[in-house]
């Protein structure tokens, strides 16, 4: 009967292992992402108390961007200073933490921990580590049951922390990249020169990406009748041959391609 339990458990876990694989790749969304995760580890542990603990070292504080508790509340904006509590001793540790009454009682005498909000009898915690460092914490406890998680618990819900370390590292990535963008934007529309962005399509074949405002000034044409548009449906003949001969010759040699004369005026001007 021990085996056949353990063969359960194992396929139990497998298939919540698989579960957050795919639900990673399927969710780009962190607010989407978390409690996906945490009804999958819920097949095989009690996640009724479960939290995701974000750690900023310039305030060394702690936001909560999913937080399931039984006795308390967070808000999801707002951030914590949580020295000496057990989300603050696993970062801190950077190991995975499974803490009984008495383990806690130990690491209160040797000040480091403390208790911080209503007190369980069971708490269990992983760090969420990037290779950036450790970026914060995902705890689970239990306010009635001293023996509800194992070791087993512990290692399993370390491998599901590790896939929500990335998901957070990603969506950090993503904000960075938006933010630079919106700033490269506004750049590009406040500079004086016309200025554009020019997609390669084929050989000598080009399509407008982007254009600023000083573009659609000078030229008298709207975003719409430029973006998207092939090169030879906005610059008219002449000056057209001229203009595709210079960008094959920029991308040819690798390097700037300067030229003089009046900038050729587009249909519609």
């Amino acid at each position: 009967m021990k085996h056949t339990a353990g063969l359960n458990r194992c396929e139990q876990v497998a298939k919540v292992l698989h579960g957050i694989l795919r639900v990673n790749a399927e969710t780009r969304d962190l607010g989407t992402l978390i409690p996906k995760i945490r009804d999958l580890l819920g097949a095989v542990m009690d996640t009724t108390n479960f939290c995701v603990a974000l750690y900023d070292p310039d305030t060394e504080t702690y936001r909560f961007p999913f937080f399931a508790d039984q006795n308390e509340t967070s808000d999801p904006v707002k951030a914590y200073a949580l020295p000496n509590s057990l989300p603050d001793y696993v970062r801190r540790t950077g190991e995975p933490a499974l803490v009984d009454e008495d383990l806690r009682a130990k690491l209160i005498d040797r000040s480091e921990a403390e208790i911080v909000g209503p007190v369980s009898c069971q708490w269990m915690g992983a760090p969420l580590v990037t290779n950036k460092g450790i970026i914060g914490v995902v705890a689970l406890q239990s306010y009635d049951d001293p023996a509800l998680y194992s070791a087993e618990d512990l290692e399993l819900l370390q491998t599901a922390v590790d896939t929500i370390a990335i998901a957070v590292e990603r969506r950090r990535a993503e904000e960075a990249l938006r933010k630079s963008q919106e700033n490269l934007s506004l750049i590009f529309d406040t500079v004086g020169a016309a200025l554009f962005q020019l997609q390669v399509e084929g050989e000598n074949s080009y399509r407008f990406a982007s254009v600023n405002k000083r573009f659609l000034k000078v030229t008298g044409l709207r975003e719409d009748q430029v973006v998207c548009k092939m090169v030879e449906e906005v610059i008219p003949e002449p000056a057209r041959e001229l203009v595709l001969g210079k960008y094959a010759q920029a991308i040819r040699e690798h390097s700037t391609v300067r030229w003089g004369g009046s900038p050729p005026t587009p249909p519609g001007r």
